[in-house]
């Protein structure tokens, strides 16, 4: 839970967590500094039901709320760790104002998802069903779900019918307001105080000595602004050896660490934490099926950086493209039949959303991620016979390549790394050098890119982690997709 408080000073209302009763805090409005006392209110506004096959436009439905500051609760992430599922759920529910129930024939044959909505009808909770594809109901859903009105979002883009319903849901829950951080408390945390929010200033401080420092922190962050101005998207790097630049958060996460990051308003994209290091890039001559373009060196890389934890997938592209080149058409398979252009173009149209700085890999960060420390020809050891378990490649594939996700990650969290679809770099293909080699980022032009991974049309040697492959630039093809590097 949440306490709300009033400022007396300028009447703004804002939240702080129930960790600050009785400790000061600053208003977000006017800074005046308050007792953090005030009414409890629920942690979250809008629950999110959905089946776990339709968790990519669970997880765009949460990044599109949170965006207005409508806190979501939703499943695994918000359940704490070795908290009862059930009665955490059920709480969930009860606090929230509305549910936004992802629809389609997964969620409409879950039992889980039922027992959700069941749930939500007997707290009385307003149910938004946010239907994606078109499907009869069960008699049972049928049941809870018939007498609503429905927002349908089964044809593209997917942002238009999240800004409806994040207009919809505006329109029910009460008025949301920014958490401010919590200030160091004056005093040592004491008894609860009296029950009125009071705005004071600290003791033996003149308000002129606090207006002069006010003054000179604006200063400050004017100064700031003009050294390190936001970057243009037309700036950002293509394909030069600004490709390196990752910028490493001050506490660095710890190696396979995920996190969500938004590619525009309305989709966000699951990534994981790839750790500096140095390795060995290339295969031994003893690797069976190895190349001779696979020369053994050494490559530092000094900078960690986010890598997507999936291939991009199709309803990530068309969400900012409009439009779906694939074969095989299904919202989370890998986005195919992309030239490296075609990639270069949503790149640059993610960058120009200004939600962070999205790239190619280059072809040693590609490497590096898939051994994830390792340095046998795959993740899991040498043999190929066990590769089954974490690709989808000829000896499995049944005929077609498959929605992302669906085999074990590496030591590091990515998923399907081997197999699936190749995946574009961004150096142009070249011989290797012979000696060790620090942020390497290849040449910048050229016939032919770096393609990576294998793919669910070729053999099991393709996909081992050192294979590279010179693909022209304009090819495009059912077996070539995409993974994005976040740089900041």
């Amino acid at each position: 839970m949440a306490i709300l408080i009033s400022c007396p000073s300028c009447s703004k209302q804002f939240r702080v967590t129930d960790q600050a009763v009785g400790r000061t805090c600053a208003c977000p409005q006017c800074h005046a500094t308050i007792t953090a006392l005030g009414d409890r209110v629920p942690d979250y506004d809008v629950f999110v039901s959905y089946s776990n096959k339709d968790k990519h436009v669970a997880d765009a439905v949460c990044a599109a709320l949170e965006n207005r500051r409508i806190r979501c609760w939703i499943a695994p992430r918000d359940v704490p760790g070795g908290a009862q599922w059930g009665s955490t759920i059920i709480d969930a529910i009860s606090e929230c104002q509305v549910m936004v129930l992802v629809f389609s024939a997964h969620s409409n044959r879950s039992s889980q998802v039922l027992r959700e909505v069941g749930t939500a009808v007997e707290n009385s909770t307003m149910i938004i069903p946010f239907r994606i594809d078109e499907c009869p109901m069960s008699k049972d859903m049928q049941y809870l779900l018939k007498p609503l009105h429905w927002l349908d979002a089964m044809t593209p883009p997917l942002e238009d019918h999240l800004r409806k319903l994040v207009s919809r849901v505006l329109s029910v829950v009460s008025e949301h307001q920014e958490v401010p951080q919590l200030v160091m408390p004056m005093d040592s945390p004491a008894a609860p105080r009296p029950v009125e929010a009071t705005a004071t200033n600290k003791p033996g401080v003149p308000k002129k000595f606090l207006w002069g420092g006010i003054a000179i922190l604006a200063t400050i962050a004017v100064l700031l602004t003009f050294l390190w101005p936001p970057v243009p998207a037309e700036d950002v790097a293509k394909h030069s050896t600004e490709a390196v630049t990752a910028i490493a958060p001050a506490t660095a996460p710890e190696p396979g660490e995920g996190r969500a990051f938004n590619l525009s308003d309305a989709v966000s994209m699951d990534f994981i934490w790839i750790p500096p290091g140095t390795f060995t890039m290339g295969s031994p001559e003893s690797e069976p099926n190895r190349l001779e373009n696979e020369t053994p060196h050494e490559v530092v890389l000094t900078q960690g950086f986010w890598f997507g934890k999936y291939e991009v997938t199709q309803w990530q592209w068309e969400a900012i493209m409009s439009s779906n080149p694939s074969r095989k058409i299904g919202p989370d398979q890998p986005v195919e039949q992309i030239n490296w252009f075609d990639c270069q173009e949503f790149i640059d149209k993610i960058n120009a959303e200004r939600q962070g700085i999205f790239r190619f890999p280059t072809e040693a960060e590609w490497e590096y991620a898939s051994r994830a420390g390792t340095n046998t020809a795959y993740f899991f050891g040498e043999n190929s016979a066990d590769l089954g378990a974490y690709a989808w490649y000829e000896s499995n594939n049944r005929g077609s390549r498959h929605p992302v996700g669906r085999k074990l990650p590496n030591p590091w969290g990515l998923h399907d790394i081997y197999g699936n679809v190749w995946e574009w770099c961004a150096d142009v293909y070249a011989d290797y050098p012979s000696g060790s080699v620090t942020n390497p980022v290849g040449l910048a032009t050229g016939g032919s890119r770096v393609s990576r991974g294998g793919s669910w049309f070729v053999g099991g040697e393709f996909c081992r982690s050192a294979k590279r492959e010179g693909t022209p630039e304009d090819n495009r093809h059912i077996s070539r997709g995409l993974r994005l590097v976040r740089a900041r």
